[in-house]
């Protein structure tokens, strides 16, 4: 069944969502693109503070069956269909990775995490989705003032729908726990870590191209596209006790090569974090340094006021082809501008001498970007529903 279809079958449930009973010791927690996230951080907060002694918790997710050996008191996970039920039925219900196309009902709170703030466009500034109803929630996440109108106009919402708070997912880069990731990963005897996430740009599973430009090279990483550059990356960071660790996008399309790994290059995909029960944020909190590109994840990385490289050689052609939510998108990127391959080493040696240029700069995106600073966001987001232990 498409798209289209599914749209016309769902749509009568907004009605009915209106005069179904609402369950207020119920939370509804769903994901069409695994669990993590915003949604599993909320997850994780409730069990560990045992919301759950109290509240009954659906997880509906697509890959529900990972998860139907966990014992949890009053915790269920159920399929995206059954999910359906629970979402008609439960008062609170949370969402980052797509949504029930069912308008909340004035006796729900609907919370859209989102899963980061954004610099390249989403939702309605797409061109393609210029028209495409986005706005299913009572509120959505901005985690400060100044992305508050993007995420209106990428949601088509107004300003009481906007809820400004930092990321749950955030709250990692608080918790003390890097000897426990470290361990995990061998990482106890590198000098430095550095973390590359660079984003999407072709994935067939979300059918999403953000590259006008057809280039075939042997690795899908912008920069480090072939081979032998990556031998020889390895051998510098060998060479000063270094690890590199890529995290491509859960959505990037791979091929064996993007997969191989190195003495001092390591390649975690999302279902090697998920099988450690180890959070993406978790890694970030341990790294000495990100390199990234368009990606939302280093507006959270400002929270930790570390060295960022910014891998922008596409940035013309990525403007192109999905576009960013200001005219100018490097006037609000704080770091290191890697155009090709001896910026890329250049940045490696600036982090190896702890030559760091950008410390003022990234405090001051950091003010303008986040609002709240600590790791208290879960808490005060279920504060604001009304979810509490009392």
């Amino acid at each position: 069944m498409n798209k289209k279809h599914l749209k016309k079958l769902i749509y009568p449930l907004s009605y009915l969502n209106k005069l179904t009973k609402k369950d207020d010791k119920k939370i509804l927690l769903y994901s069409n693109l695994g669990f993590r996230d915003n949604v599993k951080a909320i997850y994780d907060y409730l069990i560990t503070n045992k919301y759950n002694e109290k509240y009954t918790i659906i997880c509906s997710l697509d890959n529900y069956k990972n998860y139907t050996g966990y014992r949890i008191k009053n915790v269920s996970f159920v399929s995206n269909i059954e999910g359906i039920y629970h979402y008609l039925t439960s008062k609170y219900c949370f969402y980052c990775f797509g949504k029930y196309p069912i308008k909340p009902s004035k006796k729900q709170i609907v919370i859209n995490l989102w899963h980061g703030m954004p610099l390249k466009k989403i939702g309605n500034m797409e061109p393609n989705n210029k028209y495409e109803d986005y706005n299913f929630f009572t509120y959505v996440l901005s985690t400060s003032p100044f992305f508050s109108p993007f995420m209106m106009e990428a949601f088509n919402c107004n300003h009481n729908q906007v809820l400004i708070c930092g990321q749950p997912r955030n709250d990692d880069l608080f918790v003390d726990n890097d000897k426990n990731v470290k361990e995990t990963y061998n990482l106890t005897d590198y000098k430095k870590i550095i973390l590359w996430l660079p984003t999407v740009r072709f994935s067939t599973r979300i059918k999403l191209n953000n590259q006008l430009e057809k280039n075939k090279y042997e690795l899908s990483f912008p920069i480090i596209n072939d081979n032998r550059k990556m031998y020889d990356l390895n051998n510098k960071l060998m060479l000063h006790n270094m690890v590199l660790l890529i995290k491509p996008h859960p959505m990037q399309d791979l091929t064996d090569s993007d997969k191989r790994q190195y003495s001092n290059i390591k390649v975690l995909q999302q279902k090697d974090l998920d099988s450690e029960r180890i959070s993406l944020y978790k890694l970030l909190k341990v790294s000495d340094a990100l390199i990234t590109d368009y990606s939302s994840v280093y507006f959270d990385y400002l929270l930790l006021n570390r060295p960022i490289g910014f891998t922008i050689n596409d940035i013309k052609d990525y403007e192109k082809s999905r576009g960013f939510i200001v005219d100018n998108p490097l006037q609000i990127m704080p770091g290191e501008k890697i155009l090709n391959y001896d910026d890329y080493i250049r940045f490696i040696e600036q982090i190896i001498n702890e030559d760091d240029k950008y410390v003022k700069e990234r405090l001051k995106i950091n003010d303008l970007c986040n609002t709240y600073k600590d790791g208290n966001n879960s808490k005060r987001i279920l504060d604001f529903c009304g979810i509490t232990l009392e």
